[in-house]
């Protein structure tokens, strides 16, 4: 439903006279963004979860080798936030299931405002880098290094795929944790290959 309205637009904002162009002038590549995660290339959580959102990263990947091949001017990308903290989490936390469920620190958890950042950033580059990353899948932690956002707290949290998050997350118990600065761990990320060859530690 969205594609037509969206090569209309495209239509009429090439034309100088148009409303739509005033209106819409900043966006200047139309990016169909889906919320996908992790969970797409690395085993997250269970089975219909990670097949959830591979379908996710297939459909945007597939989708853009259409519109390339019919020659339509829409980009199409799928965004992998990291821990998020939404309200969900938020109770989740108050009521004590966090732990027992998930049990994974929140200290470099990600508002939902972040990813927000990320699809904005990326769908006003006007440095074509978008129709590059057409039909991947983007890091929002990743593209927060590559065009400089934070999240609302100022802070930019690691990708995680990165020793900063993995190490903290995974290989440090909660007295380490706190004796350990953040500094002190090196931002190295893994490759997507390791990422991709098991589940994490439980």
């Amino acid at each position: 439903f969205a594609v037509p309205l969206m090569r209309r637009n495209k239509k009429n904002q090439q034309q100088p006279s148009s409303l739509s162009q005033q209106q819409h002038g900043q966006l200047k590549y139309p990016m169909i963004a889906m919320i996908s995660s992790f969970g797409g290339t690395c085993y997250s959580f269970n089975l219909a979860y990670s097949i959830g959102k591979g379908g996710v990263d297939r459909l945007a990947k597939d989708m853009a080798l259409e519109f390339k091949r019919e020659n339509i001017d829409i980009n199409v990308m799928s965004f992998y936030p990291g821990l998020v903290y939404t309200e969900r989490t938020k109770i989740s936390i108050q009521n004590g299931t966090w732990e027992k469920d998930v049990g994974l620190p929140i200290n470099n958890a990600e508002t939902p405002r972040f990813t927000g950042r990320a699809i904005v950033a990326v769908g006003t580059d006007t440095n074509y880098n978008i129709q590059q990353k057409s039909g991947s899948f983007q890091v929002v932690a990743e593209l927060a290094k590559e065009y400089g956002f934070v999240d609302e707290n100022g802070n930019q949290p690691p990708s995680i795929r990165s020793l900063k998050f993995l190490l903290p997350t995974y290989g440090f118990d909660e007295e380490t944790r706190k004796k350990v600065p953040d500094w002190f761990i090196p931002d190295w990320k893994l490759p997507w290959s390791i990422m991709a060859n098991g589940a994490p530690p439980p």
